[in-house]
């Protein structure tokens, strides 16, 4: 594995752990997040375990495939979300996650 693959990799479990513990430990910006996209406050946990499923995925070697496909799928819901509510601007960080995740499947699909 090469130094970027690793970097991405690394990002990847960092972005989508500390995303698992904000929804986790529900601070008001993330709990009122979910009350405007009027999802039961429940949610943000099972949004939150499947986070960290994904960050779980990204960095344990020959598991980066099944964390891509978890991050992809809490991806697909905040894009969802996204464009339910017109938040465009906020959709570049998902994009960007959504390619990264794509990239590492792909590049994982063996493994499957």
């Amino acid at each position: 594995m090469n130094t970027l693959e690793q970097t991405v990799l690394y990002s990847m479990t960092a972005v989508f752990l500390i995303s698992s513990g904000l929804n986790i430990a529900g601070p008001s910006f993330v709990r009122e997040e979910f009350a405007r996209w009027h999802y039961p406050p429940w949610l943000r946990y099972g949004v939150g375990c499947c986070e960290l499923g994904a960050a779980v995925g990204f960095a344990m070697p020959g598991y980066q495939a099944f964390g891509a496909l978890m991050a992809l799928a809490v991806l697909v819901g905040v894009f969802v979300s996204l464009l339910r509510t017109r938040e465009w601007l906020r959709m570049m960080l998902p994009a960007i996650l959504v390619s990264l995740s794509t990239s590492v499947l792909v590049d994982n699909w063996h493994l499957l």
